[in-house]
């Protein structure tokens, strides 16, 4: 099933969108649902990450003191 969407975008988006539906020679709805799609499934796999980290954290699953000084000391933060 689809459903029409409406939103307005600036001319400044709207000439981005429809350069890059030009160089892919894709529709701007195309283009739109196939940027649409990468993000959700981004923004999936963020909660993802982010629940297992609280279930780690409920668990009393952490980083040991010694881990985090060894990363930070990699990255000149200690």
């Amino acid at each position: 099933m689809t459903a029409p969407v409406t939103i307005d975008l600036d001319d400044t988006i709207l000439s981005a969108l429809d350069g890059f539906a030009s160089t892919m020679a894709r529709s701007r709805d195309g283009i739109i649902i196939l940027a649409l799609q990468e993000w959700l499934a981004a923004q999936s796999d963020f909660i993802a990450h982010v629940k297992a980290g609280i279930a780690d954290a409920e668990a009393g699953r952490f980083v040991s003191q010694e881990e985090m000084e060894r990363i930070a000391g990699k990255y000149g933060a200690v």
